[in-house]
């Protein structure tokens, strides 16, 4: 069976509460969300979000240069900047917004770039669209890395790596302090792409780039709010400098029309829950508790963070536990290629902060039979 023949399809859901979701008439047990703190159902969030529409409606009515500027937006990229330890900070519609428009902001045509193989499809686009001549690293192979930049850093005049520091398909994350070693020594720029890490690791819940000595060395970070804030949008940390450039060049922020007020709202109220409230801490312990309890299933679970993939190989074979888990109201998604290598089939588990302990333990009990 080839991956062809899996027709990715939309499946709308009718409702979702505390973790659960419904579709087709059934309720099950939501394992493929990004919500990882369940903070889209936040009434905090709610409230702020309301706050907001009521004041300046349901539309920002414009880009950002073109009259859809709020003072709102500015408190939110100033509170970034502080919790991502840099200088400043902008804000992006979405996180394929963000990544497929700052990479041409920062090398072009005669610039090489060297990224991990496994990057999401958003960093390809925006290396593709670059024109910078890209050289893939095998997936956290650090001497590969070092190969690749003694071989050809020579040959552009500036020079880019990029990583993710959570791998949304392997669970694992980057050798950060490896990447800024290598960076410092070929005389790099350090992308990171912090999407899945932001909120749920680190210090202060501010990913795996948590403090100001590690985020000094690392040039560009991008984080999302669609995952463990539980809202949408994105930003970049960055230097003053390089968020003016930004503002004057980068097409998808020029070009778009900008976050609703009451979005931005949000935003801003999860960032201060979790810098407050601290949620990541109690998430963790049951990311381990759940990991703990999937021991016995031995190397066929992979990566060490919240995202869990459980690899089956073959893509018959994870489409039937997927469909069993199903039955038994676990929504658990089968992850077939070419999102993922050919022979790397896989279940992906997300956890939320909003599963029960005693449902991950049933969950745990229906993976090993």
């Amino acid at each position: 069976m080839t991956h062809t023949e899996y027709i990715r399809t939309l499946r709308p859901i009718s409702s979702k509460k505390a973790g659960k979701m419904s579709l087709s008439g059934n309720t099950y047990w939501n394992f493929s969300s990004n919500d990882y703190l369940g903070l889209s159902e936040s009434p905090i969030l709610i409230k702020a979000a309301h706050q907001e529409a009521r004041r300046f409606g349901v539309g920002a009515t414009g880009s950002r240069l073109l009259g859809g500027d709020y003072t709102l937006y500015h408190a939110l990229e100033e509170a970034l900047a502080l919790f991502k330890h840099k200088p400043s900070a902008l804000l992006f519609n979405t996180g394929y917004q963000a990544n497929s428009g700052l990479i041409r902001c920062i090398v072009g045509p005669g610039d090489v770039v060297f990224a991990d193989k496994l990057i999401h499809a958003s960093l390809l686009d925006g290396i593709a669209l670059s024109k910078a001549t890209l050289f893939r690293f095998s997936h956290n192979a650090m001497p590969h890395l070092e190969r690749l930049l003694k071989k050809h850093r020579h040959e552009g005049k500036k020079a880019l790596i990029i990583s993710e520091t959570v791998f949304s398909m392997e669970g694992d994350t980057a050798p950060v302090q490896a990447l800024i070693q290598l960076k410092l020594n070929y005389h790099c720029d350090l992308f990171l792409d912090e999407a899945h890490a932001i909120g749920v690791m680190g210090n202060s819940g501010e990913g795996l780039i948590d403090s100001k000595p590690l985020a000094e060395h690392v040039d560009y970070m991008v984080g999302t709010f669609g995952k463990a804030f539980g809202g949408f949008g994105a930003f970049v940390a960055c230097s003053e400098t390089f968020k003016q450039h930004l503002i004057t060049t980068c097409r998808s922020f020029v070009f778009s029309t900008a976050l609703p007020p009451a979005v931005i709202a949000s935003n801003l109220a999860a960032l201060a829950l979790i810098q407050t409230k601290k949620p990541y801490r109690a998430f963790q312990k049951k990311v381990n508790l759940f990991r703990k309890y999937l021991l016995p299933l031995g190397p066929q679970i992979l990566g060490t963070t919240h995202i869990i993939p459980i690899l089956y190989k073959d893509p018959e074979i994870t489409q039937k536990k997927a469909f069993k888990l199903q039955e038994k109201g676990f929504w658990i998604q089968p992850i077939h290629p070419p999102t993922v290598p050919a022979g790397q089939s896989r279940l992906r588990i997300s956890l939320s902060l909003a599963h029960p302990n005693s449902v991950l333990e049933a969950l745990s009990k229906s993976l090993r039979v």
